[in-house]
């Protein structure tokens, strides 16, 4: 089983059935990026003592496909790597790297806000209003961006 995260893994799996007669010691973790790994690249490779099943993995990027495997060791020597897992696919950027909008158009009653391109994929918006005197209210609205 897996956990997704914003910018980490937590990466779970089951010790062997059948350990060959020794305890397992360790374990070796490999990780690509699913674009990666179809290309032919070679992996990220986690071993040590840290890496034993629920392991927690920092430093992924945010929105990208990974794809991995495991396998365990013990005194008699090191299992064969498991089979790949199914992409596992981290959280998107927070929408707060978006740009400053700018007035794309003004009248008596509207304004119209309008923001540059971005990576973000955002499914609503909160607009914050604030008023030129201190004696009236501030506004918040929250819209969603135009269909296209």
């Amino acid at each position: 089983g897996t956990s997704v995260g914003g910018c980490f893994l937590v990466v779970a799996w089951r010790e062997p059935l059948d350990e060959g007669g020794a305890p397992v010691l360790g374990h070796d973790l490999r990780l690509w990026e699913q674009e990666r790994f179809m290309r032919g690249e070679e992996p990220l490779v986690f071993s040590g003592p840290d890496v034993w099943p629920e392991y927690h993995m920092e430093g992924v990027e945010p929105g990208i496909a990974y794809v991995l495997q495991v396998r365990c060791h013990n005194e008699a020597g090191t299992s064969e790597w498991s089979t790949m897992s199914e992409p596992l696919t981290t959280a998107l950027k927070p929408p707060s790297e978006l740009e400053k909008p700018e007035v794309a158009d003004v009248g008596l009653n509207f304004v119209t806000l309008q923001w540059g391109t971005s990576e973000v994929e955002v499914d609503s918006y909160e607009i914050f209003v604030e008023p030129l005197t201190s004696g009236e209210q501030a506004w918040v609205f929250s819209v969603e961006p135009p269909e296209e």
